[in-house]
């Protein structure tokens, strides 16, 4: 949005004030969100709440039947092109941003002076649950 539209002149304050502030930083050590390029998006906003840019992917792109852009994966599923009648109208690039509470290589150390614990999924079965990478599945949970 042009900056002469806009209600709020920096929205990199009010982004900031809900990262530490309105978001349980001890239980969401790490935000993620993304920007995209082709929507005019520039991540200036993120730049200024001191987030760090780290991954650029090409997507493409599709709309639906009515115009509108949507994407293969919603509200938790994945469907098929034909399933859902899209159109590829392009290519995008979506860009990553990250916002630490800590330095990186001092994650660890983070969590474990915040009680985390790393600890394995398994399935139903009893057999180890693992990423599509084949590593093996897990979470964090808080020791109390």
């Amino acid at each position: 949005m042009p900056k002469d539209e806009r209600e709020l002149k920096h929205i990199s304050k009010p982004l900031s004030y809900q990262m530490f502030r309105l978001i349980d930083r001890e239980r969401y050590p790490i935000l993620v969100t993304y920007h995209d390029v082709g929507q005019g998006h520039t991540g200036t906003v993120y730049a200024a709440s001191n987030w760090k840019r780290t991954v650029e992917n090409k997507r493409k792109v599709y709309v639906n039947t009515t115009g509108a852009r949507t994407s293969f994966y919603q509200n938790g599923e994945s469907f098929k092109k034909k399933e859902m009648d899209l159109k590829l109208i392009g290519e995008t690039t979506i860009v990553r941003w990250e916002h630490w509470i800590c330095k990186p290589e001092e994650m660890q150390g983070w969590l474990e002076s915040h009680k985390w614990v790393r600890v394995p999924l398994f399935k139903k079965d009893g057999t180890e649950k693992t990423w599509a990478s084949g590593k093996q599945a897990f979470r964090y949970v808080k020791k109390c």
